[in-house]
């Protein structure tokens, strides 16, 4: 189940890297938004798949299909942000810069789930036993370009809005 939720997750980075691009152009790019739609979709497949052999994995290994387990549960979580994202291109018609500010949402779930998780969070899939772990250094610069990103993007969305762009 491993190999599927990377295979998702590097579906949804594609997804988030072009919807970080998108909300700094002063318009809609179909492009973009296309590229993040279907990243988004393949990507979602992965994650369901992942999930649901994990749980299957679990049933034979542990007993269980579900234990709540940190993992488990923000995996669930991220699951459900992307598939609100499906739904509100769907049954909202959300596209270009609204639809993009859910992908990125769900990329930082997955983030989350991935690090913060397996670092800070103790559990069945954790490295963490409850002991403090040192936050390595490239999370704080990703952090710092992310923030930077998003806060230029919005900076331009808010600018647009104002004249009329957008």
């Amino acid at each position: 189940h491993v190999l599927t939720c990377f295979i998702g997750y590097a579906a949804l980075t594609v997804s988030f890297v072009a919807s970080a691009v998108l909300l700094c152009k002063p318009d809609d790019d179909k492009a973009l938004d296309t590229i993040s739609y279907k990243m988004v979709a393949f990507g979602f497949l992965f994650l369901t798949l992942g999930i649901v052999s994990g749980a299957v994995w679990a049933n034979s290994a542990w007993g269980t299909y579900w234990s709540w387990d940190p993992k488990e549960t923000w995996s669930l979580i991220t699951w459900f942000i992307y598939a609100i994202y499906l739904h509100v291109r769907f049954r909202k018609g959300w596209r270009g810069k609204r639809a993009a500010w859910v992908s990125i949402i769900g990329f930082l779930a997955m983030v989350f789930t991935y690090f913060g998780v397996n670092y800070y969070l103790s559990g069945l899939h954790s490295y963490a036993a409850g002991d403090s772990v040192p936050v390595p250094s490239f999370v704080y610069i990703v952090v710092i370009v992310l923030t930077a990103i998003s806060l230029l993007a919005y900076s331009k969305y808010k600018t647009g809005k104002k004249t009329g762009d957008i």
